[in-house]
């Protein structure tokens, strides 16, 4: 189902799955859209678990906290690792 709160559009939608005890969401991107650097974004996770960590560690620290600011602190981390180099 769609994911509630998160912005939805012709070109991003995120879907939440309701069958785990955990909270698992799954973002639609349209290729060629301005949203495409959120498969960059998870380019950049796979190569490199250490990021992963950190983003998970982002995530943990924010539970029970305020929305908006775990969503500032995810984008300031989300730009953080876009400027990153790849390691190609």
């Amino acid at each position: 189902k769609i994911k509630k709160g998160t912005l939805r559009t012709d070109e991003l939608c995120m879907l939440e799955a309701e069958c785990y005890q955990i909270d698992v969401a799954v973002q639609i991107v349209a290729l060629g859209s301005k949203f495409e650097f959120f498969l960059e974004f998870r380019d950049k996770l796979r190569a490199d678990t250490r990021l992963v960590h950190e983003y998970n560690d982002l995530k943990r620290s924010f539970q029970g906290a305020s929305p908006d600011k775990y969503r500032e602190a995810k984008s300031e981390f989300i730009e953080r690792v876009l400027l990153l180099k790849s390691r190609n």
